[in-house]
């Protein structure tokens, strides 16, 4: 008889060379073998994780306390409510918007609004350009040196003088101030005869003459901040602070350089910058606070506002 038949004679298929559960489906259409049910698929494995569902979930919500009904809040009974929106209002009438930049309430590197402060104007737009002009003449004088380690300190200078630059651009860009293209060509002009004089004027005059640019510069960042305090706005008395301390730094420098020449004496006798002579009173022993920034350079904005007046 044929391997996989029955006595009947009736051919089946082979089972024997098939894993159990491709026997088993092949028995039973041929209707041979019955194998039980595996344990695996009785039904109480699909009714089970449905109870835990259902448990846990009971078992979860009955945890969870339920939440009470609050009653409304009523935002007008906040004490002094109604005295802080009328001033609000009133300051809001009078377009008066400083006070949002100076708490905090609006960023104002987010929000643009125009300066009706002509000299504050004229200061920013001068110090925009004249930061480039300081910086050719430091490439020049850069150049001219031998000495490396003095060489490296003017590039500094140089480098701290292209930041200022770009930090005076970006509040020209808040309050919508136009770069003068009087001043980019006139300062432009300036820096790129004043850098390629260094090559030819010895080593003691670019020291001198930045030291005293330098001295001036403390006083016009000083001359900012009064500037911006008589609108209203303080946001920007940290960034100011910052780069006339930092001009203040460079005149320290400069000074340094040429203290021991002979010709410094006549010098500042002459041109009353120097060693014992300073165009501002900032002491870097003992500097004063930002918010007591206005106590610096009096005299000096003294001047400025009698020249724009």
């Amino acid at each position: 008889m044929h391997k996989g038949a029955d006595p009947a004679g009736i051919a089946h298929p082979q089972t024997t060379n098939y894993p159990p559960v491709q026997r088993s489906f092949l028995a039973k259409r041929s209707g041979q073998l019955n194998f039980p049910p595996s344990p695996h698929c009785a039904k109480k494995s699909t009714v089970q994780p449905l109870r835990l569902v259902l448990n846990s979930y009971g078992l979860v919500s009955a945890l969870i306390p339920r939440k009470e009904k609050v009653p409304p809040f009523d935002i007008r009974e906040i004490p002094g409510l109604r005295k802080i929106c009328a001033h609000l209002k009133s300051m809001l009438k009078s377009q008066n918007f400083s006070f949002l930049y100076n708490f905090g309430i609006v960023n104002p590197s987010l929000h643009e609004m125009k300066l009706d402060h002509p000299a504050l104007v004229k200061s920013l737009q001068t110090a925009y350009s004249a930061e480039r002009a300081a910086s050719f003449a430091y490439i020049g004088h850069a150049g001219s040196l031998i000495n490396p380690d003095e060489k490296a300190g003017v590039k500094q200078i140089e480098k701290d003088e292209w930041n200022h630059r770009s930090h005076v651009l970006e509040l020209m860009k808040h309050y919508e101030i136009p770069v003068s293209r009087f001043l980019e060509l006139k300062f432009f002009l300036i820096g790129k005869a004043i850098g390629l004089s260094c090559y030819f004027i010895g080593r003691f005059m670019p020291y001198f003459f930045a030291g005293k640019l330098e001295s001036g510069n403390v006083c016009e960042y000083f001359v900012m901040i009064r500037y911006f305090h008589s609108v209203g706005i303080t946001a920007h008395d940290d960034i100011l602070f910052e780069m006339g301390i930092r001009e203040k730094e460079h005149e320290v420098f400069f000074q340094k350089m040429i203290k021991d020449e002979k010709w410094l004496p006549w010098f500042e006798k002459f041109f009353s910058w120097g060693i014992e002579k300073s165009l501002n009173d900032l002491d870097l022993n003992a500097v004063l606070p930002v918010e007591m920034a206005e106590r610096y350079c009096r005299h000096f904005r003294a001047q400025k506002s009698e020249r724009t007046s």
